[in-house]
């Protein structure tokens, strides 16, 4: 898959336009950072420490 058209309309970009504050968590799968895609903010992938055994 490659990344969303620019012409596309995103859910976030269309709450953003409605006065909503809008966040990703997680991957995104969108091929490009979320916040192209409308997004104020975007904290993507993990961090090793999280996962036991090994942090």
């Amino acid at each position: 898959m490659t990344a969303l058209p620019a012409e596309e309309v995103t859910l976030a970009e269309t709450l953003k336009r409605h006065g909503y504050a809008t966040a990703n968590y997680g991957k995104a799968h969108v091929s490009m950072n979320p916040k192209t895609y409308g997004f104020d903010e975007e904290i993507t992938g993990w961090v090793r420490s999280y996962h036991y055994p090994f942090g």
